[in-house]
């Protein structure tokens, strides 16, 4: 069988090009393309990294990993985060 759509993808290759994003990113991009993406996202098989230096403000990291923090904190397998303000809100 050869692959002709994204859709058409094992779930295991979703969780490695997962693996390449910040959970930001993640969540932003594919969340709302169908149910089987909202599975993937919630699944605890799928592994999130936190990455304060990609946004521009602090105010940013807090708004958009709030939800992730709060819900998926299981799900987090690294942070990376500069600054002592980033600490504060994981913490």
């Amino acid at each position: 069988m050869s692959i002709t759509t994204i859709e058409h993808f094992s779930n295991e290759i979703f969780y490695e090009i997962f693996e390449y994003f910040d959970a930001y990113v993640i969540f932003n991009g594919f969340s709302n393309l169908n149910n089987r993406f909202q599975l993937l996202l919630h699944s605890s098989l799928t592994r999130l990294k936190l990455d304060d230096n990609r946004l521009p403000s602090k105010k940013l990291f807090s708004n958009n990993y709030k939800e992730i923090l709060d819900y998926r904190h299981h799900q987090i397998i690294s942070i990376h985060s500069f600054g002592e303000h980033t600490t504060k809100i994981i913490s």
